[in-house]
């Protein structure tokens, strides 16, 4: 305990404003009746006095009759008209000359905070003092010591604000144990007077709960109680919906401030959930969507679990012929993993190329969840209204799921903003959620999983980007694996906040990307599109933004072949909704970029069958298209089609393997979007 609050003490040696709370169960009040004095000394209303000095005048003190060691004592005094007093601390005076005092002072002189010691009577300037301007002028002060075997700092305090006024420090062995108490000057006013005086010793036995740690303090309490707050206090309220429940997001010294108006707030927390910050999300965050002629409003808030679910069931219920909602998983916590999917006939095989478009691998970052709904009212709204939206709609299988994680959009919505990135599983092992819980999603994915050790991603549970215990270890990214697996998407979509780039695959340092690359050309065209963004920004097409492994896009290029990117957006998650708007909208050009050039390519289609007729699994190779990275692209087995942007139209070779079959090798000329039909016998 001693090495802590030495710690502590270096710690505060710095000029901030940043005050302990006042621990009850371990500062124990030291009594103001009691003790030994020299002066009339009386205990009012209002505080311990000197009523009249000593005859003998030069030593008017009062102490406390218990002797103390280590630990922080801390002293509050009312400045009367003229005060001139000093902390005592470790005092000690003999029985038979009680003007023979021993210890350590902190005088309060005019407008300077001084140390001094005291040797038998004799005084001496310690050399530790600091100018405090306008001391005198304030109504109270409170003095905070620390003491730790020779290191002493006291710090001065106005008690109101708690605003941290000044500090002295020393050093000084002479005595190690002894009394607190008030030295007063024999003309110093009756109305200056301790009101309170208590003392921890470094020894006690911890405080029954831990404290909250960080920056901040949500406290909630009545409407009542707020009223009651000081006026700077009253700028602290995030909420106050006249419900009678105030919510106050303040600082550790503004809580200690509630705390002595008499308030006991119902509940304190470091955490501040999302919902405290966002007054919109707050009023539609437990609502029905709200429905307009052709879908939902969708720009009324930012979006939770609950909402996502809402809203995609909702549009399925308006559009139950050309979409389908699909549970790929349960998140750990029992949240669903949904997944839209738009086609025309959605119950029907009809063999169409796959695009898979995500938001939200890392649950704190809103807006992508918005960016994926924008996606899917471009479709569905558009549908019969638009021919373009009709045309990708009619000829193509779009899967959307806005929400990959979430319980981590739970945690940062609904518990702390500190938290949320990650899944929440209980990593630590704690049996509790904590902000710092769960994996990385988009470090999960098994492709080179962990290769670049520390440097790509992180081995410590802790870490916002820690990887798992292996790779695909999470249910979010078996769900996604297993959902491309199935769908084989020609290309994908992962939307995050906030570089204003557009990441191509391959991402991981070393891999060597295919040869011609048309991810990148196609990148290039989508960053074209969007323009310039709302902060100012174009789109850069980028390899990566810093090293890191085991990413979604990474994984789908590798897997299939797909033209996989990850989306930083422009925002991270602007509380503006004109912002909000304005960056959903600078990414569009981006998704519908991605729907034409699937949609009229260049793109290789090679549908597999027996010569039955029945599709068939099986590895396609374009000899043109130059691999480095031991990809093995496979068609899919429900239709036997694989799908494959291509950089350029032109001449291809086509060949195509099965076991159990011979292989087959074809050249096709591909114009725009081609599809090239092969039997295997």
């Amino acid at each position: 305990m001693t090495a802590i609050l030495f710690c502590f003490l270096l710690v505060f040696v710095a000029p901030v404003s940043a005050f302990p709370d006042t621990d009850a169960a371990r500062e124990q009040p030291v009594p103001l009746t009691e003790g030994v004095s020299r002066g009339d000394w009386r205990v009012g209303d209002h505080g311990l006095y000197l009523h009249a000095p000593d005859p003998l005048r030069g030593f008017q003190y009062w102490m406390g009759g218990s002797e103390v060691g280590d630990g922080m004592v801390r002293a509050r005094v009312v400045l009367g008209s003229r005060p001139d007093f000093t902390l005592l601390l470790r005092a000690s005076v003999p029985s038979a000359h009680p003007e023979q005092l021993s210890a350590i002072g902190v005088s309060v002189e005019k407008e300077k905070l001084v140390m001094y010691r005291w040797d038998e009577g004799k005084v001496r300037l310690m050399g530790a003092q600091v100018v405090i301007p306008q001391l005198q002028e304030r109504e109270s002060v409170e003095l905070v010591a620390w003491l730790v075997g020779p290191h002493i700092m006291v710090v001065a305090y106005d008690p109101e604000t708690l605003a941290q006024l000044g500090s002295v420090a020393i050093r000084d062995a002479t005595q190690l144990t002894g009394h607190v108490g008030i030295r007063a000057h024999e003309r110093q006013s009756h109305d200056t007077r301790l009101t309170e005086l208590t003392w921890q010793d470094a020894g006690a036995d911890p405080s029954p709960e831990p404290s909250p740690f960080g920056a901040f303090r949500v406290v909630t309490i009545t409407s009542s109680q707020a009223a009651r707050l000081p006026e700077d206090l009253r700028e602290d309220i995030a909420v106050d919906d006249g419900d009678g429940i105030v919510i106050v997001r303040t600082s550790p010294d503004g809580l200690e401030r509630i705390r002595r108006l008499g308030i006991d707030p119902r509940d304190v927390s470091a955490e501040t959930p999302w919902w405290v910050l966002d007054e919109r999300y707050r009023q539609h965050r437990t609502r029905p969507p709200v429905e307009t002629e052709r879908g939902f409003a969708l720009d009324l808030s930012y979006k939770d679990a609950q909402m996502v679910e809402a809203l995609l069931e909702g549009y399925h219920r308006k559009y139950p012929d050309i979409t389908q909602l699909e549970t790929l998983a349960t998140s750990g916590q029992g949240r669903p993993i949904l997944a839209l999917r738009i086609t025309d006939n959605p119950t029907v095989v009809e063999g169409e190329p796959a695009i898979l478009i995500n938001g939200a691998h890392h649950g704190n970052e809103l807006l992508p969840v918005d960016y994926a709904f924008d996606s899917i009212a471009i479709l569905l709204e558009g549908y019969g209204l638009d021919d373009v939206a009709t045309r990708w709609v009619n000829e193509l299988d779009i899967w959307v799921v806005p929400l990959v994680n979430p319980d981590g959009n739970y945690m940062f919505t609904h518990i702390s903003i500190d938290g949320g990135r990650k899944n929440i599983r209980d990593t630590n092992g704690n049996g509790q959620i904590d902000p710092w819980d769960g994996v990385d999603l988009n470090r999960n994915y098994p492709f080179r999983w962990g290769t670049l050790a520390e440097r790509g991603s992180s081995s410590l549970s802790y870490h916002g980007q820690y990887r798992g215990e292996d790779a695909a270890t999470e249910v979010e990214v078996k769900a996604m694996m297993a959902l491309a697996d199935r769908i084989r998407p020609v290309g994908v979509l992962s939307w995050h906040t906030n570089a204003t780039t557009i990441l191509s695959p391959y991402t991981i340092d070393g891999a060597v990307n295919l040869e011609p690359d048309e991810a990148w050309g196609l990148a290039e065209a989508m960053s074209e599109a969007a323009g310039t963004q709302p902060n100012g920004r174009p789109f850069r097409v980028k390899r990566k933004l810093y090293s890191v492994d085991g990413v979604d896009q990474d994984w789908h290029r590798h897997a299939h072949g797909s033209a996989a990117y990850i989306v930083e957006g422009s925002h991270r998650t602007p509380l503006d909704p004109e912002v909000q708007a304005a960056s959903i909208a600078g990414i569009r050009p981006i998704a519908t970029t991605m729907l034409d050039r699937v949609l009229n390519g260049p793109r290789l289609s090679v549908r597999v069958t027996d010569r039955r007729g029945n599709p068939l699994e099986a590895e396609v190779r374009i000899v043109e298209v130059v691999r480095h990275e031991g990809e093995r692209w496979t068609s899919r087995p429900s239709d036997g089609q694989f799908d494959l942007l291509l950089a350029d139209a032109g001449n291809y070779t086509v060949q195509v393997l099965s076991e159990g079959f011979r292989p087959v090798e074809e050249t096709v000329t591909v114009d725009g979007a081609t599809t090239l039909e092969v039997v295997l016998r």
